[in-house]
């Protein structure tokens, strides 16, 4: 096998390898966007009631706030690797 042959076997070889961690790093994007769907929509249906699914009484003439939700961000995602049923 010639040299200029080698190379651009080689080059191919790169190209699929960066096109297949493209492909990866977009379905674990989409997953991640799902998966922060889903946690929003859990969230909201637990704080339906406005107390953050719990109930809490409070003395006479007592006042009891309640924050809002937190928002779905980074922080909240598990920090260990993720592995699919399907790989």
């Amino acid at each position: 096998m010639s040299r200029s042959c080698a190379v651009r076997v080689r080059a191919e070889e790169v190209d699929r390898a960066l096109s297949d961690e493209q492909t990866q790093q977009a379905r674990l994007r989409d997953r991640l966007a799902t998966a922060d769907l889903r946690l929003s929509v859990l969230l909201d249906a637990i704080g339906s009631n406005g107390s953050g699914g719990v109930q809490a009484t409070t003395g006479a003439g007592g006042v009891m706030e309640v924050s809002k939700r937190p928002i779905a961000g980074p922080q909240m995602y598990s920090q260990r690797p993720f592995r699919s049923s399907w790989e």
